[in-house]
C-alpha cells in the first residue's frame, strides 16, 4: 500500500453515510506483516509525472501516483495495483504496465468473494480503461 494512501487517506470505511474508523485495523495489519507499505521517492515520482501531458499529470491523486511511480521503477517484484479511478487505471497502461493492474471484483474473486459493486470496481470498467489508456500510449509514441 503506498505510504501516502497510509498516512493521509486510510482513515475511515464508509457503509452508507455513516464513517467507520479503520486506522487501527490498518496499522494492525501493516505491523503484523499482512500489508506492505511502499514509498516513491521525489526522482520516481518525476519520471512517471515525465510520462505525461501536465493535464493527465495533475488529475492522478498522490496516492496512485506513488503506486504508480513503484510499479514503474520495480520490475520483478510481486505488486498488483488496484484502483477504480479511471485516470489511474488508464495510467497504468500509459506506463506499459497493465498487467499489473488488477480490478477490485476481479480480487475479490481470486479469495473467492463475490458482491454487488459499483460500475468503477467492476472487470469490464477496469478493462476498458485499460484499453483508452493503451489507445493514448499509442497514439503519444506515433505524435513524437
Amino acid at each position: 500500500m503506498p505510504e501516502t494512501i497510509v498516512r493521509d487517506e486510510a482513515r475511515f470505511f464508509y457503509s452508507g453515510l455513516k464513517p467507520t474508523p479503520i486506522r487501527n485495523e490498518l496499522m494492525d495489519s501493516i505491523n503484523q506483516g499482512k500489508i506492505k507499505v511502499l514509498s516513491a521517492n521525489k526522482s520516481m515520482l518525476d519520471n512517471l509525472f515525465s510520462m505525461f501531458n501536465g493535464y493527465f499529470a495533475k488529475s492522478i491523486h498522490l496516492g496512485e501516483a506513488e503506486a504508480l511511480a513503484v510499479l514503474l521503477d520495480d520490475d520483478t517484484s510481486d505488486i498488483y495495483f488496484c484502483t477504480g479511478d479511471a485516470t489511474a487505471i488508464k495510467a497504468i497502461a500509459m506506463i506499459g504496465k497493465p498487467e499489473k493492474g488488477i480490478s477490485f471484483e476481479k480480487l475479490l474473486n481470486s479469495i473467492g468473494s463475490t458482491k454487488k459493486l459499483r460500475e468503477q470496481f467492476t472487470q469490464i470498467f477496469f478493462q476498458k480503461k485499460l484499453k483508452v489508456g493503451n489507445i493514448i500510449r499509442i497514439q503519444s509514441f506515433k505524435s513524437k
